[in-house]
């Protein structure tokens, strides 16, 4: 059940006991309008539509060396016209969404294949990854024009090909970021979807490690590079959990798990060194004040700054070579978990508990191999493992349970 459906059945309880009137039932409801659910017409219209276009490309693909250019080219654009024409004909001026709908995507499926197929008869992509961009704007237009989420999945998944290839094969990836700002976030606020975010961070995640991975840049190895924009969407989570307080668990998932990542490299791996910290120090610091600013000014709670811990700047202690900067990232680690079960105590959020669990095992698991792998016989080693991971899982489960029947009011199902 949607969110926005189930909000409508609560406020039809609250109106039914007389709790509100009938005009604050519909003033509710008005702001959270339901969604109409996937038909299975409409399932099946879409499938119709994918498989056609797939057809299609095969076709050209087996015989496009025997037809003549000019019948080529003939031929794809009469495909793009016709699906889009008539989809546009069946879905605005008949009503019949499902058909026009699955029209509309054939041309757009057509369209990418007729990028493709026109760049390999004139030789003009075969140095860059610019068609998925090309097919990706086309989509993202699309999308805007049909309000569908669906073709903005689509879209972010375009995108994401091209900022993988981009940066992975071409050394180019600034261009993922430009539109992904510009196309992408601006439907993301006026046509709420969590699943949409969360897709589109994913994107966001893998092309920035592939960038770190494959692109040497002058800000540092991508073990720094990667808290840093793992705080940037924690940052964000919190500077819009009043505007947009469905987008924030996602925002700060993404970006705690990007942190953890970063910071257990540089916890478990301290072999590897880099020259210069000044710059990731600065922009880390402006990030947490910027990120703890809500929590200052009373727009958060307190608590909400348990999300913070796992990204403070350990690795300024570099210069003091006393310090054994493997055991003080790990101990961070561990009170970072620790300290997102007591914020889902206090927040009453049960996902923060979740999570904290998850992170507090993960540490004492990296740990444990981390000090353990060198010194004891491999059989001992992983059944210790197993014991400890036991032990840790069977005490967190219980606190866990008990935190989260705190928050639901009665016992946990």
């Amino acid at each position: 059940m949607g969110r926005n459906r189930w909000l409508k059945e609560q406020a039809h309880g609250w109106m039914e006991r007389g709790i509100i009137s009938g005009e604050q039932f519909q003033e509710i409801t008005a702001g959270y309008p339901s969604r109409p659910p996937l038909s299975s017409s409409r399932i099946i219209f879409i499938l119709a539509a994918f498989l056609i276009g797939l057809g299609i490309i095969l076709f050209f693909a087996a015989n496009w060396q025997v037809l003549p250019k000019i019948f080529k080219l003939g031929l794809i654009y009469t495909v793009i016209a016709l699906a889009y024409y008539s989809g546009y004909r069946l879905y605005f001026e008949k009503g019949l969404t499902g058909a026009g709908f699955s029209l509309i995507l054939l041309g757009n499926l057509s369209f990418g294949a007729g990028i493709w197929l026109t760049g390999q008869m004139f030789h003009m992509l075969s140095f860059n990854a610019d068609g998925f961009l090309y097919w990706f704007i086309a989509t993202a237009l699309m999308a805007y024009l049909m309000k569908s989420a669906l073709l903005m999945s689509l879209a972010i998944v375009l995108l994401g090909i091209y900022g993988v290839a981009s940066a992975s094969i071409y050394d180019s990836h600034f261009l993922f970021h430009v539109w992904l700002a510009a196309a992408v976030f601006p439907f993301l606020y006026l046509y709420r979807s969590v699943l949409l975010v969360v897709l589109s961070l994913a994107g966001l995640a893998i092309v920035s490690l592939t960038t770190f991975f494959h692109i040497e840049t002058e800000i540092g190895p991508w073990f720094i590079n990667t808290p840093l924009l793992g705080l940037a969407l924690v940052a964000l989570g919190q500077s819009t959990r009043r505007l947009i307080p469905e987008y924030t668990p996602a925002l700060q998932g993404f970006g705690m798990a990007l942190g953890f990542l970063g910071a257990a490299f540089l916890a478990f791996f301290p072999e590897h060194r880099w020259s210069n910290t000044s710059l990731h120090l600065a922009v880390q610091s402006g990030l947490l004040i910027v990120a703890a600013m809500p929590v200052f000014f009373k727009k958060v709670p307190v608590a909400s700054i348990a999300v913070l811990t796992v990204f403070l700047p350990v690795y300024a202690l570099r210069p003091f070579p006393d310090i054994p900067l493997d055991i003080v990232s790990a101990f961070v680690l561990g009170l970072f978990g620790i300290a997102l079960i007591f914020a889902g105590n206090s927040l009453r959020a049960a996902h923060l508990i979740n999570q904290g669990c998850i992170y507090f095992m993960l540490t004492v698991f990296l740990s444990y191999a981390h000090y353990a792998w060198g010194f004891m016989s491999k059989s001992f080693f992983f059944l210790g493992a197993g014991v400890i991971l036991f032990l840790v899982a069977a005490l967190l489960e219980h606190q866990r349970r008990q935190l989260v029947d705190k928050i639901k009011g009665g016992p946990e199902e």
